[in-house]
């Protein structure tokens, strides 16, 4: 291998592009090995702690030694105490350093990976709101697997309010959820 030592690296378009395994100043990248997508108008409610099955990620990796990406956009309603945890295969991901939820406490109403918004207002039967969440962990095997989200510490209303499911000023939407197997 070899070294270049320089100040400043620039193109002449803005872009450069390195060979999967390359690295600038500790920057590797990394090829992209397979893309999963899915999309749910399924309008439903999930008790706290259920797995919220309508957001699973399924993938079958390529190589133990990969990385999982993985986004959700989750809408729905919910009040304002508790948490989203993050699910893999039906279970609450407790992997050192890749917990589904803040690892300084136990998992629980108040402790998750990503909070319910407070709503000082208590609107909580009219206007769901909109979520982005994004996880990171080795693929560790070659088997199918699948992720998913619960919420933890009240009923979740997914893509839709809790009070009606469509009626005028009651809004429904669209849940989203995408799962990437990057090659370090």
């Amino acid at each position: 291998m070899s070294t270049l030592i320089v100040d400043e690296l620039e193109s002449p378009t803005g872009a450069i592009s390195l060979a999967p395994g390359a690295s600038i100043q500790g920057v590797t990248s990394s090829a992209l090995v397979q893309v999963r997508y899915f999309r749910t108008d399924t309008r439903t409610t999930y008790s706290s702690t259920a797995e919220m099955t309508a957001t699973r990620l399924y993938i079958t990796p390529t190589s133990a030694s990969n990385i999982l990406v993985m986004e959700w956009m989750v809408n729905g309603e919910i009040g304002h105490d508790g948490v989203f945890v993050i699910f893999k295969n039906g279970a609450v991901v407790t992997e050192a350093g890749y917990e589904g939820y803040n690892s300084n406490a136990a998992v629980g109403t108040a402790n998750g990976y990503a909070p319910f918004y407070y709503d000082s207002a208590n609107d909580n039967s009219s206007t769901p709101q909109c979520w982005h969440i994004q996880y990171t962990i080795p693929a560790g095997s070659t088997d199918e697997q699948y992720f998913s989200l619960s919420a933890y510490g009240q009923t979740f209303y997914l893509n839709r309010t809790v009070s009606q499911i469509g009626t005028t000023n009651y809004e429904n939407g669209v849940t989203t959820g995408m799962i990437m197997e990057w090659k370090p």
